[in-house]
């Protein structure tokens, strides 16, 4: 569903990410764990918000390119992107938040609604919801565009720890029927059916490999071909980490 291949971002003379390559499947949860400049591009690289110098990205074969940002073609019908506090209208509706003045239908919203345990308060003003529920609308409002993928920066958004697990116990709801992939965290390893990490700019786990067809594969090599490591010896074995907190095992 997603492809990534060859991607290199460099930042002046400093190097952000380096021939990563990896595919994504059409459904799970997806924990990206990497320094603060290579997640939040990864999560705008993903999120469509913008196209890559270095190597290609495609969203089932269409690739993400000057056009496709132009016209807003991916970030329009496939991908939707989490970023800052998410633009809720506070002082309206949950059902005026979740649809935002588009015509769907009734019938459509109402089971959205009752699936995520909303319905009986669509009337009531967001900011009177506690977080986790502030959250789902945000859900909803997605999955009524019918998006394929959500891509969530947390460096962007200014949720707390505790905020941020409510998140993630939805989004792992989520998906289980579509593509969901968090930038910057480690603590949403806990929640994510496979874990791409990336050091000094290089994908570093899984070191190579693939998945079966409802996971993603991931490849990760220098320019020479073989798995960088912190001492650049292309054979180096990589310390594991801890999933939770990001701690050497």
């Amino acid at each position: 569903m997603i492809r990534v291949e060859h991607l290199s971002i460099h930042d002046h003379k400093e190097t952000i990410l380096e021939d990563v390559s990896f595919e994504l499947a059409s459904k799970g949860f997806v924990s990206f764990c990497a320094e603060e400049k290579a997640s939040r591009a990864m999560a705008k690289l993903l999120g469509a918000q913008c196209y890559p110098k270095y190597g290609s990205v495609y969203f089932q074969d269409n690739p993400l390119n000057k056009v496709a940002i132009t016209k807003g073609i991916l970030r329009n019908t496939f991908v939707q992107g989490l970023f800052g506090d998410f633009q809720l209208l506070m002082n309206q509706s949950v059902y005026e938040n979740a649809t935002l003045g588009f015509a769907y239908p009734k019938a459509d919203v109402e089971q959205l609604l009752s699936e995520w345990h909303l319905i009986d308060k669509k009337r009531v003003a967001v900011e009177d919801l506690e977080f986790e529920d502030q959250a789902a609308v945000v859900i909803v409002r997605c999955l009524l565009r019918r998006c394929q993928m959500i891509v969530y920066d947390v460096y962007s958004s200014p949720f707390s720890q505790k905020e941020r697990i409510q998140l993630y116990q939805l989004l792992k709801k989520c998906s289980q029927q579509l593509l969901v992939v968090v930038c910057g965290d480690f603590e949403a390893n806990a929640f994510a059916d496979h874990i791409l990490e990336c050091r000094k700019a290089y994908l570093v786990s899984p070191a190579g490999g693939r998945y079966g067809a409802d996971g993603c594969a991931a490849r990760g090599a220098g320019r020479s071909g073989k798995m960088e490591s912190r001492t650049g010896s292309g054979d180096a074995e990589i310390p594991r980490r801890c999933g939770v907190c990001g701690k050497p095992l």
